[in-house]
């Protein structure tokens, strides 16, 4: 079959400098071989397809994503104030028809062994009171045993994200009291589900930590608003007559 080099890739999330095999066939059909693209520390990989273009019809690629970083992967978003270990993989189905590309059955687990989770960036801790204070603690170093992140929905839609982790403590350079030791015993198990736009949550997510990026995606609408003619104001009405119709003279 024939090499292709794929500059940007955005299955989701946008991935660069990958190769994909496939051959060509008759009846404008593709048979895609594979494909790979380092992704955050791993690979992302394709596995075989054939595309048929000669009818409006459903086109699945199956992605899978091998040894994948999760503090690499929260660079490449510029997370500053947010930092993670772990080693993931998992499988991204995309489907693709007239209305789009859509994520079914998407799946990301920790590797064993699990990972941590950070909060690096400064919070006063002035008024916050006890329970405020003790869950900030527990986010400057959380360690999980098990992650897990399912995947549903339109890529350019609302997705649902569903995050499971267990096996939490506290981590390396927490500060511990007797109230946070009694919790770490609790068999804590967080489920969470949020429903957003995917590219939308991950750049509005973006968005808090560089308000650049706010400004560069509005920054056209504003100047073209600022060009454009400016609208007919409401008709003023004629001044009144110094004497009113109805009053009368007085002699």
């Amino acid at each position: 079959g024939q090499v292709a080099t794929i500059r940007t890739l955005n299955p989701g999330i946008p991935v660069s400098d990958g190769t994909i095999r496939y051959q060509t066939l008759p009846g404008a059909r593709v048979q895609v071989e594979g494909g790979a693209w380092p992704f955050a520390g791993g690979s992302l990989t394709l596995d075989q397809t054939l595309l048929d273009f000669s009818a409006q019809s459903e086109r699945r690629m199956t992605f899978h994503i091998a040894n994948m970083a999760a503090d690499q992967f929260l660079q490449q978003f510029d997370f500053k104030n947010l930092d993670a270990t772990g080693i993931f993989d998992g499988v991204l189905p995309m489907i693709f028809d007239e209305t789009g590309g859509r994520i079914e059955g998407g799946d990301l687990r920790v590797r064993p062994g699990g990972g941590t989770l950070a909060y690096v960036g400064d919070l006063s801790q002035k008024d916050l009171g006890i329970w405020a204070n003790i869950a900030f603690q527990a986010l400057k170093s959380l360690r999980y045993q098990s992650l897990r992140v399912g995947m549903n929905g339109p890529l350019a839609g609302e997705m649902v994200t569903d995050v499971r982790f267990a096996g939490i403590s506290q981590g390396e350079g927490a500060k511990s009291n007797f109230i946070v030791r009694r919790l770490q015993k609790l068999p804590f198990v967080f489920n969470i589900r949020i429903k957003a736009p995917f590219r939308g949550l991950l750049d509005s997510a973006q968005s808090f930590y560089d308000p650049k990026r706010l400004i560069e995606r509005n920054l056209p609408a504003l100047i073209q608003q600022q060009s454009a003619p400016p609208s007919p104001g409401p008709a003023v009405p004629a001044a009144p007559s110094i004497q009113p119709a109805e009053s009368r003279i007085v002699p």
